[in-house]
């Protein structure tokens, strides 16, 4: 005989089928956690680490980002290798996210002049790198190098690469003499508001050389345009632009314009982004710089070229070309296009080194969009600039990415 089903069995049967659903569950998610803390997540360096230079001769600032929070982190630096002068723990994060974790820390009572090693330590892994201070302030030597438009439009950064090999190369042969600083003249990126870009294009370490590059020489820079491009290539000029004040936090005055002294040498960088007609506050401010340096050299370096083989700037024409003249100026580092050309106007020469691993432009721009007559020389490789000062000269070399010289030239200018 078949025993009748109560409702009391059917509450049993129904508890007993929930607790086994719920164990069951309980289980998969256990064991999905158990899993997932098996496979242990190590500490890597998504960039850096790189360095900038804090208008500081005594000083040097050392970025570094990891895909985890470490447990471990820590910096360290001395006069030799064992780096043992000084052994700091870095737990601040200047930057979070659940992939990223950023970091920063500026060594101080350095030496000027005297080579500096260090190194970053993050749980199980050390990066090493090394660089000198920047000189006594009454030096009168100084190499320096420049480039400019370093972004690579796919995202795979193989010319930088190659540049930053080639500048490697030159410096090894005269490394205490030209182990210093490069000058930037910007477009680091393709889309500057885009993180991936960053990481892949311009802070990618799996490009040894570039990599070596930002642990040994700060580079100093200009915004480009590139810098403000979205995700659909479009230029969105809001301020602030995050990555720009994440990834190069320079000593900005304001916007993204700034000066620095390193050596003999005085370096205005403009904000081609930012209102800089006569009477505003970017044009009063350079003019104010310029004018209150007593270093022996004086440069201004941006983005878009005033005087080149393509599309001349007019703005910087004619706001800004008369004002150099009037401070004695006698070189402007400039980028935008993509090639190397050198021009001679009123006595300066406007260098455009554009070659820094971006797609290279094919030719001369349209007719009427530069004065040819200006120019002095140009070329479309891959290139870098070295720039050796002494006293009140500059003799200039200009290299390709195989070694090659593309162009030598010098300027003076009056020391007061």
């Amino acid at each position: 005989m078949v025993k009748s089903f109560k409702m009391t069995d059917q509450k049993r049967f129904h508890s007993i089928v929930v607790l086994i659903l719920t164990t069951a569950i309980a289980g998969l998610l256990i064991s999905g956690c158990k899993k997932n803390n098996d496979e242990t997540v190590t500490t890597q360096f998504l960039k850096g680490p790189y360095l900038i230079f804090p208008d500081n001769n005594t000083q040097m600032k050392v970025l570094w980002y990891t895909n985890i929070y470490p447990g471990n982190s820590r910096i360290a630096w001395g006069k030799t290798e064992s780096c043992s002068d000084s052994n700091i723990a870095v737990t601040e994060e200047s930057y979070s996210s659940d992939d990223m974790h950023g970091f920063n820390y500026t060594l101080t009572g350095l030496t000027p002049g005297i080579k500096t090693y260090y190194k970053v330590i993050a749980d199980q892994n050390t990066a090493a790198g090394s660089f000198y201070p920047a000189p006594p302030g009454n030096a009168t030597r100084l190499t320096f190098y420049g480039m400019g438009d370093s972004q690579p439009k796919t995202g795979v950064p193989a010319m930088f690469d190659a540049v930053s090999a080639a500048m490697l190369s030159d410096m090894n042969k005269d490394e205490p003499n030209r182990h210093t600083l490069v000058l930037h003249g910007g477009d680091f990126v393709y889309r500057g508001r885009v993180e991936g870009d960053w990481g892949a294009g311009y802070f990618n370490n799996s490009y040894t050389n570039i990599a070596s590059l930002f642990a040994a020489m700060p580079i100093m820079g200009a915004v480009g345009n590139h810098e403000f491009y979205n995700a659909n290539g479009k230029i969105d000029m809001t301020h602030p632009n995050s990555f720009i004040d994440q990834y190069l936090p320079y000593p900005y005055y304001s916007d993204y314009y700034y000066s620095f002294d390193y050596g003999p040498l005085h370096v205005a960088v403009v904000d081609n982004y930012s209102s800089y007609e006569v009477g505003s506050d970017q044009y009063n401010w350079l003019s104010d710089d310029l004018t209150n340096s007593t270093k022996p050299w004086k440069i201004v370096m941006y983005h878009e070229s005033a005087f080149g083989n393509a599309y001349d700037n007019i703005k910087v024409q004619t706001n800004l070309h008369p004002l150099m003249v009037s401070k004695n100026i006698k070189m402007v580092i400039q980028g935008h296009i993509h090639s190397y050309c050198r021009c001679l106007k009123d006595g300066i020469q406007y260098v455009t080194l554009g070659g820094g691993g971006a797609p290279l432009d094919a030719g001369r721009g349209p007719e009427g969009t530069y004065n040819p007559a200006l120019i002095q020389k140009d070329a479309f490789v891959f290139h870098f600039g070295r720039f050796d000062l002494v006293d009140n000269k500059i003799d200039a070399t200009i290299i390709d990415k195989d070694g090659n010289i593309i162009d030598s030239f010098s300027c003076s200018t009056t020391i007061k």
